[in-house]
């Protein structure tokens, strides 16, 4: 994920992940929890942290083959943000939130760090925010999503 060293289990990087899209923050924080959740032992290293690297890596020279991958790690930040959120069992997920009208909420509101379901998941927040996209645009965009997940998990079985 970019931020666990492959050889060294007690060296992390925080930062180095550079979003094509999104913000340097966000997924720093995300990377942070990640790690501190390593540390405390909440998370395990991947025993095949090697092989999952050298997939990502080959997965990211593909994307970005004009970039030179070896001294950046490019990302797309929300994608990024719930590769992490699954790693660490925070993503807002439809189950998990137990509500269509929450989990539409969370995925249609601002992108925010406050949508995963950590100890700091705050509902009344995102009870608070506002969806200022068009009905027609969402609906669109939760059919986006619908379509997604299938094919997001097709996609990483066939890659494998």
């Amino acid at each position: 994920l970019g931020c666990q060293h492959v050889d060294y289990s007690n060296i992390f990087l925080v930062g180095f992940a550079r979003p094509i899209i999104g913000n340097i923050p966000s997924i720093s924080e995300m990377q942070a929890r990640y790690i501190v959740g390593l540390i405390n032992g909440q998370y395990k290293r991947p025993s095949n942290i090697i092989e999952k690297n050298t997939i990502d890596r080959d997965l990211l020279n593909k994307r970005y083959p004009k970039l030179n991958t070896d001294q950046m790690y490019p990302v797309d930040m929300v994608p990024y943000c719930n590769r992490l959120a699954h790693k660490m069992g925070t993503y807002p997920s439809l189950m998990k939130l137990k509500s269509v009208s929450k989990w539409m909420k969370v995925m249609l509101s601002p992108f925010s760090t406050m949508h995963y379901l950590d100890e700091e998941f705050d509902l009344e927040y995102i009870n608070n925010q506002r969806v200022y996209s068009p009905l027609i645009i969402s609906a669109l965009l939760v059919l986006i999503k619908i379509f997604d997940i299938p094919y997001t998990k097709i996609k990483k079985i066939t890659e494998q």
